[in-house]
């Protein structure tokens, strides 16, 4: 006896110790929060402790107490790692010595239960032990009410309070459950291996005829009564019949030793039969078991069976769902200087996340640190469901457009524990709540919500970035899973190298972009293992300047009408193309696919003329050329701080796709050599044939020039165009709108008719739709700029000679101090006279794509031609619309990044 207690000792408080998982708020907030508050005065209380009829009683959390009390006197508490630490582990310790005690007694239980020396009048029914038993509960029942009428300053009876709760509509919110869950689900997760020598041991109570089954029999009794009455009520879990678990466990030790064949049958010749004794089972790795832990014969399966659980044991001990209390430690070693004037976000379910019981955080009481949810449910919605239901309206509609960088506490973000819920107001159709929140400097929730629709886009346009997150993306269920993630506020700088400073502000543009000086380029623009550079690659401001002028003439006006009748003819081809691959593929046809051939091949003509020998609208893409744009594009995003690894991936063998472009620009030069001066396009210029001084580029950058032609108008432009129709596939009433706009503006559109550029230029929601186009869809880099000799100032801050400084495209372009309301919506009619009304903002000069000053992009006015013409020419030749069977939300989710822009799954649309 003395040395299973000590085992189980050890055992219990070494599991104990080790547990760092969570499964019910219960764990925490109705034990350990309750007595931490009690003794260090902060910490929260659920409703159940603030209700006018509580319904917990005090006497099993105030077990903790006097381990709290004792640290607090001791001087171990605090912010120090070892007081965090002592302040968890002391009342871990506690409650695996208190189960324990539950093993030992329920061994003395099985004992007196089933051992041989049993007899039945040690529990008869007399009258004697009515009454003791009668008094037991009196006593037990009226120290309760005295100690919890102590604590809640007022006569309470909390187990009456607990059953007309939990009897009544309330339990509903958490769910219902059918009839027989405790039967068919409850029991099996609870016995797990247990199960089938549980029901073996009941069995043989309930047939045997023997005396001595009383006491068995009264354990059966108690466990069918209580599974009867726990299953009347709707809501029910498995941990509701947890204490029944031990009981259960007798029947399945009467069972295992039951099970020990003690004795055998022996047949000789001169004998029918013979009992002789069974041999131990010493030949079994279990033997050593056995005799450690003073266990009868039991056979090797069946403890081999019943310890197979192990391993789930083990994983659920320490891994499963571990994130919550990964976060408490985050929380806690935030240094106090960094919080003390901030706040901090949970996002998550109520009570997901122990409380101060595991924090520790004085300084983060009274609304430091807020979360949603806790308030008792009524008939109104809990708060958790109201944000979980439309997460991205919640955080547009109870938190301010603009982070307060003060981080000041919220005013109202969660229900007061204990009251009604607040009771929602219908204004235009939706209920409101008075709930209200503001921005802090750390969000945590569980990773699930960023898989929400707008989330993601949500925060990073706040200016959040994920600093730390903990658990696995499968463990959990429903919204608790993806792990757990903290987000950042973002301030105006970021240092996101040694000297390497990322600037969000929009007024900082036009001194670092838009002067005459402005800064050069960084070594990010340097291409390794290319000999020359294309215009956009070149770093030194004057350089540019020079090799502008080659460029320059073919974006003159003059210059792009041009190029009108080919970007005409290429567009019918998209339209046609489009058309075609509906006939063939079911009416559905990919025009994030087809945009991309339509850009090589207006390209390809625009830079080489008639020598460019392709056409992939017509033809498809055979020699690759897509993918290696596309690998290009992003190689440079990637290498672009690493010259030399770029030069590297140049010359690995199995790069050769690398060099798919530098083999066709060169071929394509050669051609364009022999044509002569006959044909306008961007190569004639490098060329100098258009020139009165008729001044050639050197021959080491011709080849620079035309790939970074071909890059430089294919990506940006497709990607915008894709975006855009995805937009307008999924808004019928901006699709309707432009295209009665366009109708109306063409009545008697004819494809083989070139459409008016000017008419098209002076559409209104045309030029709204294409210019929200550009601001949510065209890729964005950071255009990083080295600060100028002898450092600058910039928005009030000074930045030494040579460091990087960048503004970041996409944050300025979704920023709601930019464009205002809904900056990561796609809205048209902001762009058109009055915007979306009293208080909207438009600031032109945050649109970063084609970037600002010198080194800006010359061919934007092409890009908003293209876009004009393709939309123009889709909508007038054809209505489309998603597929029935496709999933648009999957489009966009796969959208890799706003710098290089590419989609992990293709845009489908079908004609109709």
């Amino acid at each position: 006896m003395q040395r299973a207690t000590l085992y189980s000792l050890v055992l219990r408080v070494l599991v104990a110790l080790l547990t760092r998982t969570v499964f019910q708020p219960d764990e925490y907030f109705q034990s350990l929060e309750p007595a931490y508050r009690a003794v260090f005065g902060y910490g929260h209380l659920t409703w159940e402790w603030q209700t006018a009829e509580p319904i917990r009683s005090i006497i099993y959390p105030a077990v903790n107490i006097p381990v709290y009390w004792l640290l607090r006197n001791l001087g171990v508490w605090g912010e120090s790692s070892l007081a965090h630490w002592t302040l968890i582990f002391l009342p871990k310790a506690l409650h695996g010595a208190l189960a324990a005690l539950t093993d030992v007694w329920i061994g003395e239980l099985a004992r007196s239960a089933l051992g041989v020396g049993y007899s039945s009048t040690a529990i008869h029914e007399d009258g004697l032990g009515i009454k003791d038993s009668l008094m037991a509960r009196l006593a037990s029942i009226s120290m309760l009410v005295v100690l919890d009428s102590i604590y809640y300053k007022k006569i309470v009876i909390t187990p009456l309070n607990f059953l007309k709760t939990n009897l009544s509509s309330v339990s509903l919110f958490y769910g219902s459950n059918p009839w027989h869950y405790y039967a068919s689900q409850a029991l099996p997760i609870l016995l797990t291996t247990a199960l089938p020598f549980t029901l073996h041991g009941i069995w043989q109570t309930v047939t045997s005829k023997f005396i001595r089954n009383v006491p068995q029999m009264t354990m059966l009794r108690l466990i069918m009564w209580t599974l009867t009455v726990y299953s009347l009520a709707g809501h029910k879990e498995w941990r509701f019949i947890h204490p029944l678990l031990p009981l259960l466990h007798v029947f399945a030790a009467k069972s295992l030793v039951d099970l020990v064949p003690s004795t055998v049958t022996k047949k000789s010749d001169d004998k029918k039969g013979g009992r002789i004794p069974r041999p131990p089972h010493h030949n079994s790795a279990a033997h050593g078991l056995r005799q450690w832990l003073s266990l009868p014969d039991i056979p090797a399966k069946y403890i081999y069976l019943l310890l197979s659980t192990l391993p789930i044991s083990l994983y659920i001990v320490l891994f499963y769902c571990s994130g919550p209390i990964s976060l408490t430690s985050f929380i806690h070693s935030i240094p106090p200087n960094e919080i003390n004037n901030n706040t901090i976000g949970i996002l998550m379910p109520c009570h997901s996340l122990p409380g101060q019981a595991y924090i520790h955080r004085p300084d983060l009481e009274k609304g430091r640190m807020w979360s949603i949810g806790g308030q008792k449910l009524t008939d109104y919605k809990d708060q958790t469901a109201v944000f979980f239901d439309a997460p991205a309206d919640y955080l547009t509609r109870y938190f301010p457009h603009e982070v307060n960088t003060s981080f000041p506490p919220s005013p109202f973000p969660a229900s007061v524990a204990g009251k009604p819920s607040p009771v929602p107001v219908l204004h235009d159709g939706v209920l409101l709540y008075p709930w209200r929140h503001e921005w802090p400097l750390y969000l945590a929730f569980f990773g699930d919500l960023l898989r929400q629709t707008g989330i993601r886009d949500k925060l990073e346009t706040k200016g959040y970035h994920e600093v730390w997150t903990a658990g696995r993306q499968w463990e959990g269920e429903d919204t608790r899973t993806g792990g757990v993630r903290v987000w950042k506020k973002y301030g105006d700088f970021v240092r996101i190298g040694p000297n390497t400073i990322s600037i969000n502000r929009h007024d900082t543009i036009a001194s670092i972009y838009n002067t005459a000086n402005c800064w050069n380029k960084t070594d990010a623009y340097h291409l390794g293992g290319l000999s020359g550079a294309g215009l956009f690659f070149i770093e030194d401001l004057e350089e540019h300047n020079k090799r502008k002028r080659y460029w320059a003439p073919a974006f003159t006006s003059e210059g792009l009408a041009k190029f009108r009748p080919m970007l005409e003819r290429k567009t019918n081809d998209l339209v046609e193309a489009m058309q075609t691959q509906c006939k063939s593929e079911n009416g559905v046809m990919e025009p994030s696919l087809l945009l991309q051939y339509w850009a090589h091949d207006v390209t390809g003509e625009l830079v080489f003329g008639d020598t460019w020998e392709y056409n992939f609208c017509k033809d498809g893409d055979h020699i690759d050329l897509l993918k290696a744009t596309e690998l290009e594009t992003v190689m440079f995003e990637i290498l672009g701080q690493a010259p030399s690894l770029s030069h590297l991936m140049w010359y690995l063998p199995a790069t050769d796709i690398f060099r798919v472009m530098d083999r066709i620009c060169g071929q394509a030069i050669n051609r364009r050599r022999k044509l002569g001066s006959q044909s306008a396009d961007i190569m004639g210029h490098l060329l100098g044939e258009h020139s009165d001084e008729g001044q050639t580029l050197p021959e080491i950058h011709l080849k620079q020039e035309g790939a970074l032609g071909i890059l430089a108008g294919t990506n940006g432009v497709s990607s915008a165009l894709s975006i855009t129709l995805y937009y307008l596939a999924s808004q019928p009433e901006t699709y309707a709108k432009l295209k009665k706009e366009l109708q109306d503006a063409f009545p008697f559109y004819d494809p083989l008719v070139p459409l008016d550029a000017d008419m098209l230029i002076k559409l209104p929601y045309l030029n709204a739709v294409v210019n929200e186009g550009v601001r949510m869809g065209a890729p964005l880099g950071n255009f990083p700029r080295y600060v100028p000799k002898g450092g600058a100032v910039v928005a009030g801050e000074y930045f030494p000679e040579n460091y990087i400084v960048s503004v970041p495209a996409w944050a300025q372009q979704v920023s709601e101090k930019n464009f205002y309301p809904h900056p990561e919506s796609y809205i048209p009619e902001r762009w058109l006279p009055g915007g979306l009304g009293k208080g909207s903002i438009l600031n032109k000069n945050a649109i970063m794509t084609f970037s600002h000053g010198p080194f800006g992009c010359l061919g934007k006015t092409l890009v908003y031609q293209e876009m004009h013409l393709v939309l123009a020419k889709m909508l007038l030749a054809f209505d489309f619309k998603f597929p029935s069977n496709y999933d648009p939300d999957a489009f966009f989710e796969g959208i890799e990044n706003r710098r290089t822009t590419r989609f992990t799954v293709p845009l489908q649309l079908s004609i109709h």
